[in-house]
């Protein structure tokens, strides 16, 4: 961007003011004496919206991840054990933490704050049910703790896909 130059001269009792920029000239009489002084260069104002959008779906998408593995190194999409349950949801409640822990740790913009709250209290719903599910003694009470726990799960998938709305993400996957 070329510096432009601030001329402000005072004739009879006016003052005009030409241009912009990083320099100011500054004429304080008729004549044609001038004093050069720095202004600041102009700031950049991030764009809170954009770089809250990089975060979540980092957090997201880390999340994400997190669950994968999880699927994938103890089969569970299809559990059938006490044991197999504690070690799915033991690391889902692992993934749930990460993205509730991100999130907090997101500055969104001050129109989103009742969709992050409901988004972060329906998170809150699903790590208390990995809380309970990995704390359950028997397979009984871990199937019917799953059926709340899915029941959240929903509710925090919908919740997430507002934020995603708002900051003009696409859809989950």
């Amino acid at each position: 961007m070329p510096k432009a130059i601030f001329i402000m001269m005072v004739v009879l009792g006016t003052v005009t003011i030409v241009g912009c920029g990083a320099q100011s000239v500054i004429s304080t009489s008729s004549e044609a004496s001038a004093t050069v002084t720095p202004s600041p260069e102009p700031t950049t104002t991030p764009d809170v919206k954009a770089l809250a959008a990089q975060q979540y779906l980092a957090a997201v998408n880390e999340s994400k991840s997190l669950i994968t593995q999880a699927n994938d190194a103890h089969g569970c999409l299809n559990i059938s054990s006490l044991s197999q349950g504690h070690q799915c949801f033991s690391e889902y409640l692992v993934a749930d933490k990460t993205v509730q822990n991100a999130v907090f740790a997101i500055n969104f913009p001050g129109s989103m704050t009742m969709d992050v709250d409901a988004f972060l209290s329906s998170l809150s719903m699903e790590i208390s049910d990995d809380q309970h599910e990995v704390a359950d003694t028997t397979f009984a009470a871990f199937v019917s703790d799953n059926a709340t726990a899915l029941k959240d799960n929903s509710a925090a998938i919908a919740a997430s896909s507002v934020i995603r709305h708002d900051l003009g993400l696409p859809p989950a996957s």
